[in-house]
């Protein structure tokens, strides 16, 4: 059998150094998608391609130029292009979204407005009605382009990631507000993007158990945000599983298993799971578990677990399991991940993290910084051992 410390070094390499930013629609993502399908095959195992139409985004530069300061911005993800120069509307609330004229003119939200990222227009899973009516109001109101000035002081955060909403808009860390927060004020905005159509893939994995239709569904996602090679967020967590299908090739459990590569959960449209939830919810009713691995392997960070709605023999499973892995800690829960498709549909859920990722969301997540540098691939390995050897105790508790 190939080794997996070695194995884990050359999928690293492949995604994060050969291939790079892999969003969705994208060539390097559907490059990933070969490479992962073709591992998973080298492992023994059959492989379904689902595919699915997703629009490809690619953001070129942005200037901004007010009150005599060109001040530094990142475009908003899937933002449309624009050249314009306008009077500037200053708005901190939904109250001066309501009440003021913005038609023509370029909205600059702070404040209330700005506090949170708010969520694409379209998103099925959670959607506040603040966030909608924020929406609404501003494609009734119809102002030229938004600059929005983000709840992060030295990032750029984005406010919107949306590739619905048509209105072209940019993006500026909080300590630079002071330039922009003067209506009536004009404002230059050239936005250089692409949107165009395109096409992307879950990569899905069945091992037939040996009793019934019951399963375990393995899930991590293949896709990154432009710009980033994905390294913790998330070569890391597809590593994990093509490892556990390599040291599984001949092993079989009372239950099935489904290896799920998921495309598209750091894209605004999360087209991979929604793609996934309408063709196979009818079969959540057979899942014992989903085991989601996003941002496993951080140096110098344990590896953290949590329990979603797990009933009481499946948790005790996985505690007695954690027990001889030095690495692994419980955490609390966290939501944001490819396991609340499951947990959403009533389908317990095991997560697998770094303890120590959270404080790197926004500052190293989702950069050109997140590099394989961070990983410990042995800290990777551990994480596919204890996967295994928790399939061998859940298959002595509840799978025969």
């Amino acid at each position: 059998m190939t080794d997996p410390n070695a194995f884990i070094d050359q999928v690293l390499e492949k995604l994060c150094i050969h291939i790079g930013d892999r969003p969705l629609g994208s060539r390097n993502n559907q490059r990933a998608q070969e490479f992962i399908g073709n591992s998973f095959r080298q492992h023994g195992c059959e492989v379904e391609d689902q595919d699915f139409t997703c629009m490809d985004w690619r953001g070129e530069s942005v200037l901004l130029h007010a009150n005599g300061h060109n001040i530094p911005a990142s475009i908003s993800p899937y933002s449309l292009p624009c050249n314009i120069t306008a009077e500037s509307v200053t708005l901190a609330n939904i109250h001066d979204l309501e009440m003021r004229d913005i038609r023509g003119r370029i909205a600059v939200l702070h404040g209330e407005l700005t506090r949170e990222a708010i969520m694409p227009k379209n998103f099925r899973f959670w959607n506040p009605e603040e966030h909608q009516k924020i929406i609404r109001l501003l494609e009734e109101k119809k102002p030229a382009a938004i600059v929005a000035v983000s709840f992060n002081e030295e990032q750029p955060t984005p406010i919107f990631e949306d590739g619905d909403f048509d209105i072209p808009n940019a993006v500026v860390a909080k300590n630079h507000a002071g330039k922009l927060l003067n209506t009536g004020s004009n404002i230059a905005l050239t936005i250089v993007s692409e949107r165009r159509p395109s096409t992307g893939a879950n990569v899905i994995v069945r091992k037939p158990g040996r009793v019934g239709k019951k399963k375990v569904v393995l899930t991590a996602h293949m896709d990154t945000k432009p710009g980033t090679p994905g390294a913790l967020d998330n070569a890391s967590g597809i590593a994990s599983l093509l490892t556990l299908s390599l040291i599984l090739q001949s092993q079989t459990f009372g239950f099935g298993l489904e290896f799920v590569a998921f495309n598209g959960e750091d894209h605004y449209s999360n087209a991979g799971e929604t793609h996934y939830l309408d063709k196979y919810q009818a079969e959540f009713r057979n899942i014992l578990l989903n085991v989601n691995c996003d941002g496993v392997g951080l140096k110098d960070s344990r590896i953290g677990i949590s329990c979603m709605d797990c009933p009481e023999p499946i948790h005790s499973v996985c505690d007695e399991t954690r027990k001889p892995f030095n690495l692994i800690e419980w955490i609390e829960p966290w939501v944001q991940g490819d396991h609340m498709l499951f947990v959403m549909n009533q389908v317990p859920a095991l997560t697998m993290t770094s303890s120590g990722i959270f404080p790197l969301v926004d500052t190293i997540i989702h950069t050109k910084n997140d590099t394989p540098a961070l990983l410990d691939p042995e800290s990777i390995l551990q994480s596919s051992r204890f996967l295994e050897r928790l399939l061998i105790n859940l298959d002595r508790a509840v799978g025969s």
